[in-house]
C-alpha cells in the first residue's frame, strides 16, 4: 500500500524544510530501507514505486514530494484541457510522466528512458497506475540514431547515470539513441513540455531536436555547465541555442517563474545556487 504521502487534490506539494516531522519520517525511512527492495508512495490519487536505498525514496519519505517546485508550476500552468504532447527526456521511475499524465489526461506523454533498470520502473509504475496517455520509450534522445556507452551510477542515485566521462568503478550499458524529430515525427500537436534531465548531454538531445523546438512552448532542464563541459561543450552554446530557437530563461520559484538575465548563468552566479553546487532547475519559455 502506499505510505507517508498525503492525497492531494489540487496537486500542491510541501516545499523542502527541515522540521522535527520530517526528521522523524527520514529516521523511520532509514530503519525500514535495508530489508526491502522498493518503497511504494501516493501521490495525490496514483502512487509511485521507487529504489527504497535511492534519494527518490528518501526525498518522498521525508518531504513527502519530489522537486516540489518544478512540480508545482507544472500543475499550476497545465490541466485537463491540455492536449498535444509532454515529452519527458530521462524519464527514470517517472515522476514527471506520471504527473503530467494526470493533470492533462487528454495529452500524450512521450517518456524516454536508455537504462533498463530505470525503464524497468517506469513502465511498473505506469502499469500500477493504469496510465493509457503514457508511451514509454526504452531509447536516449541524441543528435543521431546511434549507440552510446551509459554509465550506472551507484543504487543510491539512479537519476546520475549519465554518457559522461565516468568516475572509476562506475558500470557501463550500451544504450540506443534517437533523434527526438523521429521519435516524435507520428506524434501531432504543440509539445506542452520538453522536460529533460540528461546529466550534461543537453546539445546532443537539442541537436536532434529541431523541428520539435519550433513546436514546444516551455523546456524544463537542469543547467550544469560542469557536467557539460564533461561532455566537450561550452555551456553557453546551450543558452545560445536556446535564444536562438526563441526562448527565454526563468527561474522556478514558489509563485511561479520569474525571468533571469543570461549573464546571470553565464557567470555561474552563486545566488542562483544558493552556495551549493552550480547546477539549477531552469524553465525556458517562448515571450
Amino acid at each position: 500500500m502506499p505510505t507517508n504521502v498525503p492525497a492531494s487534490k489540487n496537486f500542491q506539494f510541501p516545499l523542502r524544510r527541515r522540521t522535527p516531522a520530517t526528521v522523524l519520517r527520514g529516521i523511520g525511512h532509514a530503519l525500514i530501507a535495508p530489508f526491502t527492495s522498493q518503497r511504494t508512495f501516493a501521490v495525490a490519487d496514483y502512487q509511485v514505486t521507487v529504489s527504497a536505498q535511492s534519494l527518490f525514496a528518501r526525498q518522498l519519505a521525508k518531504y513527502q514530494a519530489y522537486e516540489p517546485l518544478n512540480s508545482n508550476w507544472l500543475a499550476s500552468r497545465f490541466g485537463a484541457a491540455d492536449r498535444g504532447l509532454f515529452v519527458d527526456v530521462g524519464a527514470n521511475f517517472g515522476w514527471y510522466s506520471l504527473l503530467s499524465a494526470r493533470l492533462a489526461p487528454n495529452a500524450t506523454v512521450i517518456a524516454l528512458e536508455p537504462s533498463r533498470e530505470n525503464f524497468s520502473l517506469l513502465r511498473q509504475n505506469i502499469d500500477n497506475n493504469r496510465f493509457t496517455n503514457i508511451i514509454a520509450i526504452n531509447k536516449g534522445a541524441g543528435a543521431d540514431s546511434s549507440k552510446a556507452s551509459l554509465y550506472v551510477h551507484e543504487p543510491d542515485n539512479p537519476g546520475a547515470h549519465s554518457i559522461r566521462k565516468p568516475v572509476a568503478g562506475l558500470s557501463e550499458e550500451v544504450i540506443s539513441l534517437e533523434p527526438l524529430d523521429i521519435l516524435l515525427a507520428p506524434y501531432d500537436g504543440q509539445v506542452h513540455l520538453l522536460k529533460i534531465d540528461v546529466e550534461g548531454y543537453e546539445i546532443e538531445t537539442l541537436m536532434g531536436a529541431t523541428e520539435t523546438l519550433k513546436r514546444t512552448n516551455y523546456i524544463l532542464l537542469e543547467y550544469s555547465p560542469g557536467f557539460l563541459r564533461e561532455c566537450g561543450h561550452d555551456p553557453m552554446q546551450l543558452l545560445d541555442l536556446l535564444k536562438l530557437n526563441g526562448f527565454i530563461p526563468h527561474l522556478v520559484r514558489a509563485t511561479g517563474i520569474e525571468p533571469v538575465e543570461l549573464h546571470r548563468l553565464e557567470q555561474c552566479d552563486p545566488t542562483l545556487s544558493h552556495g551549493k553546487s552550480w547546477q539549477i532547475d531552469l524553465v525556458f519559455a517562448r515571450p
